[in-house]
């Protein structure tokens, strides 16, 4: 959230700009983060000792991806 901040429009949108530019347009520790915490959310419908995340899959999700983002984007 920006705040009574100045950005500087130009620079959003160019590679070389103040703001950080992903792969190709993609963030790639999002799109790994999101995929671990799918998998790990739906495993116990498919992978029978991973049963019991199922029944919590949405917090397991979302704490999975929090913290492995958190981690991740420290580096």
């Amino acid at each position: 959230m920006v705040m009574r901040g100045q950005i500087n429009l130009d620079e959003l949108y160019t590679a070389a700009g103040d703001f950080k530019y992903y792969d190709n347009g993609f963030n790639l520790t999002a799109f790994s983060v999101t995929l671990v915490a799918v998998i790990l959310s739906l495993g116990g419908k498919f992978i029978p000792f991973m049963e019991p995340l199922s029944r919590v899959s949405w917090f397991v999700g979302v704490i999975v991806a929090f913290a492995a983002y958190a981690l991740l984007k420290k580096r």
